[in-house]
């Protein structure tokens, strides 16, 4: 994808691509990126379909309920709506087992993740210790990371790391208690 290519080499007009077609011929044709604006206009039309993108489902012969999440890259507001609606019917149904699968779940916004943590765990947690960052005009961060570390270290083009702290769950009356199932698989990227 030309985003992690532009991270580590830096913007460019054009990718320069050198293809070998099956009779050793080798040719360059030149591709022009898109930019950060397009990329996320083309997730946000993707996820515009939310029932594609999380369902819940709740089998009586085994009292399990089953949650469907293939991205966290929706909106905060409707995936909390979503778990709350579905954490309600889980309540009300008294499940004893949940499966949350995601094994089709291409990955997105970690936020929507810790969201989901605070419906099945009262421990502390965090879902990775440390990130890198490179600093760039195109992705906006500059600004962001100069509030954070001194500007002399912020500049455009090196990279800062960041640790993230563990996150304290808030009381949630629906948060479950039962036996709790993780399915991932090899196309799970959160």
């Amino acid at each position: 994808m030309w985003i992690w290519l532009w991270l580590e080499y830096g913007q460019d007009d054009s990718l320069a691509l050198r293809i070998k077609n099956t009779d050793g011929e080798i040719k360059q044709y030149f591709v022009k990126p898109i930019s950060l604006e397009e990329i996320f206009r083309v997730n946000k039309s993707l996820n515009k379909n939310k029932d594609a993108l999380v369902s819940y489902k709740y089998t009586t012969k085994y009292n399990t309920g089953i949650i469907e999440i293939n991205s966290f890259g929706g909106g905060f507001t409707e995936f909390r709506k979503f778990l709350e609606s579905t954490f309600s019917q889980i309540k009300k149904d008294k499940v004893s087992n949940l499966i949350v699968d995601i094994r089709k779940n291409k990955g997105g916004n970690s936020g929507l993740g810790d969201i989901l943590l605070d419906y099945l765990t009262n421990k502390k947690f965090r879902q990775f210790e440390e990130y890198k960052e490179k600093v760039s005009v195109q992705a906006g961060n500059l600004q962001k990371i100069q509030q954070n570390i001194p500007k002399a270290k912020a500049q455009i083009g090196s990279i800062v790391s960041n640790t993230v702290s563990f996150t304290q769950p808030k009381d949630n009356p629906l948060r479950f208690k039962g036996q709790k199932f993780v399915l991932t698989g090899r196309t799970t990227y959160s």
